[in-house]
């Protein structure tokens, strides 16, 4: 792996005091400060070139007016040569040679937003490469003095009141991630949101050295705007073929006559926007490539839609040079084609809708031996799959963003579109930092994590770190409940206590339980059972979600258009909307009644157990029924313990769908025993000599959807992870788990995954009788055990696994008790007699 560049310079901490200095130096020099204001004084201008752009001089309006509030001071803006004052613009305005190597291009893009900053005693410098760099400059100056901008809402500003300001700067740096957007669905749901959103990144540095484009764009050729439509219509030939019939979304790619609407298309683009870096040539969404004998002649779906980029990028390349066209690696194009792709063609593997028959390892590393121009297309944040609730995006996980992102860069990544909601609510921590971490991978993250608690929270700084831990945190994420929320209550209602002399925090306290207002009735409906989208709870939601849909706690379009069933505000008018603003006194009153409405529970004390397995000869009287066949259908990975008794090989068979189907297998030291990469197409029978009796683990790689089956009688446990949900397709068999001896009580959560079925389960102790019919989704439940049935064999009954964990048993379940293991201590512990070869 390439390491990751280090930084001349690193964030500075806010320093409560009158008068500031900072010191940024560069190869160990001291370097002279800078004074800007004293005693509430401004003592230097903002001076820019005469030849300013409209966007510097905007960014100097900015500068001005913040310093004004840090300092009580006003700063005038103005025109100058650069010899003196706060000089803001770029190393061709202020032209020094000493400044040329920092702020040197590498390449087409490197560099554009590179920027230096330098102080003497006559002038502080905050230079770019291009304007964009200027304007990264002026708000790193910000972030050095103390700045801080948590969220676009403006009660997330945070800025320093340092009357004094003198700095001593000397600082390098441009971006690790040349083009960064964090984007949102279906925007930011109001022009006040918007407007926040747009400010708050030009303060976060989140900005793109070139704009990538690789969305879906072969659509826009016949849809009803295409410039083509008319065209389209009256030759239908121009559409895929698909069972002998012509149909969109997909193009005839074969034809010449396509070929060469594509490739005029995109020089147009061009023509028109003479600014644009990249143009799409992506397919349409989905499937549906044509299965005509002539574009099977062209070979792969790969091949024929990075054939046809590769033809469009040489036509940009002679026309416009240095201009790219962009594509995804994605659904049936995943993989790469069997030839090099142009050099001026981008390509964003995205993280979901994979059909490979490769690891993401090994495809990415053949993507890298076809192209050039590497990024990567994220799912930050799908409204469809979060609803806007709790735990939020997975970049909340601020240290396994961290990783990704480093991961990334190693690869050659150079983009990342993260396609995200405008839902801050659930997903601040994760957008802020993902945002500061695209910039700087090296970033000390926990402690920037910490600056984040203690400048947005200040004396409540403590118990808001609590708040975000519980769902921030890798493991309190995949265990994230009703209790959960109840403590995140409890860590609010402390904070509220503790921010009680700081009306700052006291503001960002209320948008944040505002946000738990959206939790509260969102739990409140679905635990009532009310039917989906009527009665009271939901008009009581709507009402809410309407109210707030300017604070950009909740991703409102997305929800105007499928709750709100696509309703137009100002056309149409229902019971629940409303535009009478939230007050403080009804804020604490909602607050007040979630706080009631979520109460902790008392914990059975938690028990962990070994991951060394064995397989157990169960007394007769402990088994129900015949032995089961296991057979499981999945989306997603997953994991299987199977049991070898006497060295025999092991057998099982997995049918496949179209995404990635790999496999290793590995003893229980994980020792690799070995690995496969599987047709997509038909079902495989495994038959895999082993070197010896004892535990062996499968683990299945799949993106899709795929199925396994194992013979009567043979050992297939499934051991239940902490750290994610589980995706079964259809209601499982009935999975049967151990309840060890002297277990009186005990505890499991249960939550549904979006998308899949399941949910209402039943418990049944050794006797069969139903014990509990459970009907939960992100709650804990807790069973009795009656006496003389611990150390017994339970079973759930039509479960669907979504996200199960055990608090006090073990998480392993299997579809008879001859296909369950269990770990080893505990079979010694409870008289367990074992299987012998």
């Amino acid at each position: 792996m390439n390491p990751i560049p280090t930084r001349t310079s690193a964030l500075r901490p806010l320093c409560a005091v009158a008068t500031l200095s900072l010191c940024c130096a560069l190869l160990g020099a001291a370097q002279p400060g800078f004074d800007l204001a004293k005693d509430g004084k401004a003592l230097a201008p903002i001076v820019v070139s005469a030849e300013a752009s409209p966007d510097t001089r905007a960014t100097a309006a900015d500068l001005a007016q913040i310093l004004a509030r840090v300092t009580g001071a006003e700063f005038a803006v103005e025109d100058g040569d650069g010899s003196r004052g706060i000089v803001l613009g770029t190393i061709a305005q202020f032209p020094d040679p000493a400044l040329a190597k920092p702020l040197e291009l590498r390449g087409l893009a490197d560099g554009k937003e590179a920027l230096v900053i330098r102080s003497d005693a006559k002038r502080l410098r905050l230079i770019g490469a291009t304007e964009l760099g200027a304007r990264h400059a002026a708000y790193r100056l910000l972030e050095e003095i103390g700045c801080r901008w948590f969220a676009p809402a403006p009660e997330w500003e945070v800025l320093p009141k340092l009357p004094t300001l003198r700095v001593a700067l000397t600082i390098d740096d441009r971006p690790a991630v040349l083009s960064r957007s964090i984007w949102f669905e279906a925007g930011s749901g109001s022009q006040k949101s918007s407007d926040e959103y747009h400010h708050w990144k030009r303060r976060n540095r989140m900005a793109e050295s070139f704009s990538s484009a690789c969305g879906h764009a072969h659509q826009n050729l016949h849809e009803e705007h295409g410039r083509y439509h008319e065209l389209f219509r009256r030759n239908p030939q121009y559409f895929a073929m698909i069972d002998g019939k012509r149909q969109g979304p997909q193009l005839e790619l074969a034809d010449p006559q396509v070929r060469k609407m594509l490739v005029d298309e995109a020089l147009a683009q061009f023509a028109a926007n003479p600014g644009l870096d990249m143009v799409s040539v992506e397919p349409a969404d989905g499937a549906g490539h044509s299965t005509s004998p002539e574009s099977l002649a062209l070979g792969s779906v790969s091949d024929r839609v990075f054939g046809m980029a590769n033809e469009v990028a040489k036509a940009v390349a002679k026309k416009y040079p240095g201009k790219m066209v962009g594509m995804l690696a994605y659904n049936a194009h995943s993989d790469p084609p069997t030839f090099d792709l142009e050099p001026n063609v981008h390509i964003q593997m995205t993280s979901a809708f994979i059909y490979s028959k490769y690891s993401h390892e090994e495809r990415m590393r053949l993507w890298l031996e076809r192209c050039t121009n590497f990024g990567q297309y994220e799912y930050y944040s799908v409204w469809l799959w979060s609803f806007d609730r709790l735990p939020g995006t997975w970049t909340n996980n601020v240290l396994d963003c961290q990783g990704r992102i480093r991961g990334l860069l190693a690869g050659g990544c150079t983009s990342i579109s993260a396609e995200s909601t405008s839902s801050w609510g659930s997903n601040q921590l994760g957008y802020l930092m993902a945002t500061r971490l695209m910039w700087n991978p090296n970033l000390d993250a926990p402690k920037a994590i910490q600056e984040f608690y203690d400048l947005a929270y200040g004396p409540a700084s403590p118990a808001m770190k609590r708040y975000y831990e519980r769902f921030c945190l890798g493991e309190s994420r995949a265990t994230f409940s009703r209790q959960s929320i109840a403590l995140m209550f409890q860590d609010m209602k402390e904070a509220t206590t503790l921010a009680a002399e700081r009306p700052d925090v006291l503001a960002r306290l209320a948008l944040v339980k505002l946000y738990l207002r959206y939790v509260t009735l969102d739990f409140m409906q679905r635990e009532a059972g009310n039917a989906f989208q009527s009665g009271k709870g939901w008009t009581a939601l709507m009402t809410y979600l309407y109210r707030t849909r300017e604070t950009g706690l909740t991703s409102w379009e997305m929800i105007r258009q499928d709750w709100g069933k696509n309703m137009d505000p100002g056309r149409e008018l229902v019971e629940w909307m409303s535009d009478e603003p939230y007050t403080a006194e009804e804020i604490e009153s909602d607050f007040e009644e979630g706080l009631e409405y979520f109460t902790p529970r008392e914990m059975v004390a938690p028990v962990t157990f070994s991951q060394d397995l064995v397989a157990v000869a169960w007394d007769a009287a402990l088994l129900a029924g015949e032995p089961a066949e296991t057979e499981h259908l999945y989306q997603g990975p997953q994991t299987y313990a199977l049991w070898s008794v006497k060295g025999e090989p092991l057998e099982f068979t997995t049918k496949p769908g179209m995404a990635t189907n790999a496999f290793v297998l590995s003893d229980g030291s994980r020792k690799e025993i070995e690995r496969g990469v599987l047709d997509g197409k038909k079902p495989t029978h495994h038959r895999i000599k082993v070197p010896g009796p004892g535990l062996y683990l499968l683990d299945y790689d799949n993106d899709g959807y795929w199925s396994i089956t194992v013979p009567v009688g043979r050992t297939a446990t499934v051991p239940l992870g902490n750290k994610r949900a589980f995706h079964n397709t259809v209601v499982m068999q009935d999975m049967y788990f151990y309840v060890p001896k002297g277990t009186t009580r005990f505890e499991y959560l249960y939550s549904r995954t979006t998308g899949h079925p399941g949910g209402p389960h039943q418990v049944l102790d050794s006797a069969g009788k139903v014990v509990k019919n459970v009907d939960v989704d992100g709650d804990w439940v807790t069973v009795d055990v009656p006496a003389g049935m611990d150390g017994t064999l339970w079973r759930f009954h039509e479960p669907v696994l979504g996200f199960f964990w055990f608090n006090n048993l073990p998480n392993y379940l299997a579809a008879s008790p001859q296909a369950l293991l269990v770990p080893r201590e505990l079979a010694e512990k409870d008289g367990l007699k074992l299987q012998t070869p």
